[in-house]
């Protein structure tokens, strides 16, 4: 089984991937240049495990310059995400939320790709005034509108060694602050990145969690 990773090169995506090669799963991984992959091998504990991860070079809003290499893909995740715009940098809400998941749904209908997992957030509705919450959703509609077996997940925070939330906290309190949600009965729904990514790789071969959010 072969499945092909967006978001790879992040906090979530480096520990999917090593779950991913632990349940002897290979994987393809879209990449935007040769130190962001080096960044990828960097972290995956079980060398012997190199053999079984492979880069996809391209644009990724142009599928033209990698689909190619996806003939033989079971399964697409996507986890790209980010949490602030930089629209110098072509990085916004619209385009990496909505329009990186198009191009990559499209690219599942075009080579019969049926599994579909994508990564979005809790409490993501139309109705929110976030762009970040309105384009997840969007994102979500079209996976659930337009894929045969598919998975939303909707984590909220997501703590782990390297995690940028698991940072902050540990900076603030080096700093002598100690942060509380709200009016300190606000409850949040904290996830280890370890049982994330040890469940995304669970739902590729899990016929349970196809069409459940």
């Amino acid at each position: 089984m072969t499945v092909f990773i967006v978001g790879g090169t992040g906090f979530i995506g480096k520990n999917t991937i090593e779950s991913l090669l632990n349940r002897g799963i290979n994987v393809k991984v879209f990449v935007r240049n040769q130190e962001k992959y080096e960044s990828i091998l960097s972290s995956i504990k079980v060398k012997s495990f190199y053999s079984k991860i492979e880069p996809i070079y391209g644009n990724i809003f142009s599928a033209e310059t990698y689909i190619k290499k996806l003939e033989n893909v079971d399964t697409i995740i996507n986890l790209a995400g980010i949490i602030r715009e930089y629209p110098k940098k072509g990085q916004t809400f619209e385009k990496v939320h909505y329009e990186i998941t198009k191009t990559l749904v499209d690219i599942s209908l075009k080579l019969g790709i049926k599994r579909f997992i994508q990564m979005s957030a809790l409490g993501v509705s139309i109705k929110s005034d976030s762009s970040y919450m309105k384009t997840k959703y969007r994102a979500e509609r079209y996976v659930i509108e337009s894929t045969e077996e598919w998975t939303i997940l909707r984590p909220s925070i997501v703590i782990g060694k390297g995690g940028e939330f698991t940072k902050m906290i540990k900076n603030m309190i080096k700093a002598g602050i100690v942060p509380i949600p709200g009016d300190g009965n606000y409850k949040i729904k904290p996830i280890s990145v370890t049982t994330l990514a040890n469940f995304i790789s669970f739902a590729v071969t899990s016929k349970e969690t196809i069409k459940k959010e």
